[in-house]
């Protein structure tokens, strides 16, 4: 099981659009957020509680998309509110906003419209490039033995700056990825 409590926002500028006429989405990171418990979040992106990579595999093992069943978290509403943003601020405001109720993925766990922007970002990366970045950090916070998964995020700096750094590099890869957290 992952050990993931609220992580960093995650913010989208979208470009040009493609073949299909759906926006490119690019992650650029925002720093400190309130998540949706009311606490201030420290580090990484906000996936919510008990992200758990699946199948009782190993902290190594890449995250897997969420299930089309859980698909859309995000509505059309909150994309055109980011397609007129000009800074993350703007984003952040369209992301929380967002009336899409969310999906119980298990275990106690729910995902939102930010989760599913940040799940599918995560295992994107996992699956394209960044899968011994992500395993790193994933074990990190998984050996963590601290009961408040707030206080693993800085032992784990180094492995979740080098995820991130990967991720930063997958340009366009992960484009149909976080489009189908819409609708």
């Amino acid at each position: 099981m992952t050990k993931f409590a609220p992580l960093l926002g995650l913010v989208l500028v979208f470009g040009c659009g493609d073949d299909d006429s759906r926006p490119d989405i690019m992650l650029m990171d925002t720093g400190p957020r309130v998540d949706g418990g009311g606490g201030t979040d420290t580090g990484g992106f906000d996936s919510g509680p008990g992200v758990d990579s699946g199948g009782g595999g190993t902290c190594n093992d890449p995250l897997p998309l969420l299930p089309s069943e859980a698909l859309p978290r995000c509505s059309m509403d909150t994309l055109t509110c980011l397609m007129g943003c000009a800074d993350a601020a703007c984003q952040n405001a369209c992301i929380d906003a967002d009336t899409t109720p969310p999906v119980d993925v298990g275990g106690g766990a729910t995902i939102n419209c930010l989760g599913c922007l940040n799940l599918q970002t995560f295992a994107c990366g996992s699956m394209n490039g960044c899968g011994t970045q992500w395993g790193a950090w994933n074990c990190c916070l998984e050996a963590c033995t601290d009961p408040n998964p707030d206080n693993c995020f800085p032992m784990c700096m180094t492995e979740q700056n080098a995820f991130f750094g990967c991720l930063d590099g997958l340009g366009t890869t992960c484009q149909s990825a976080l489009l189908s957290c819409f609708p």
